[in-house]
């Protein structure tokens, strides 16, 4: 749910930051540049050590979006905001495949279909909650209100990262053994 309010929240400060610019035209392409740096950081996570484990992964990629979100406190400008909005890009895609993986080696295999569903969803309630929030923030006080919304979402992600690092890591090797377990009986209902 907090990437949604990351996104929401991004995408509503960009948009007024671009309007009070003048060049109301330029949200879309700046908010895409959160894409761009997602994608190219998506790449690079399928070349990490599977010794570096989930939930590391998450904590670090947790920690990289606060980091990257505080400079849109600094923000006055759009020719400023896209090297920002690209670099805060870098930290999306290693945080939400982080944990989507996790809950495909935690969840059971009967129940991954409601797992990602429930992933997804938060994903779209977090942009609604991100976008409500910042936009009213926003109607008050301009951009950085919105991005406020940003890093106040990454510090919570980072927070719960850290806080759960511990369970994670068990609950992923109760999966492991549950999926060992099954495949016997997988391999004879064949």
């Amino acid at each position: 749910m907090l990437i949604g309010v990351i996104f929401g929240s991004v995408q509503t400060g960009t948009t007024v930051l671009a309007t009070v610019a003048g060049d109301a035209g330029m949200a879309g392409v700046v908010h895409s540049m959160l894409g761009v740096g997602s994608v190219i950081a998506g790449l690079a996570v399928a070349g990490l050590p599977e010794r570096i484990g989930l939930e590391r992964r998450m904590l670090a990629s947790a920690a990289a979006l606060f980091v990257l979100s505080t400079p849109l406190l600094l923000v006055d400008s759009i020719p400023f905001l896209i090297p920002v909005i690209m670099a805060l890009g870098l930290a999306v895609a290693p945080y939400m495949i982080s944990n989507f993986t996790l809950a495909e080696r935690v969840v059971p295999p009967t129940r991954m279909g409601a797992a990602m569903t429930l992933l997804a969803g938060a994903t779209g309630i977090g942009y609604a909650a991100g976008s409500s929030v910042a936009g009213r923030l926003a109607d008050g006080g301009g951009h950085t209100p919105a991005f406020t919304v940003t890093v106040v979402a990454a510090l919570l992600a980072l927070l719960l990262s850290a806080a759960s690092g511990r369970r994670l890591r068990h609950a992923v090797a109760v999966g492991a053994h549950r999926r060992l377990s099954a495949q016997p009986a997988i391999a004879d209902a064949g």
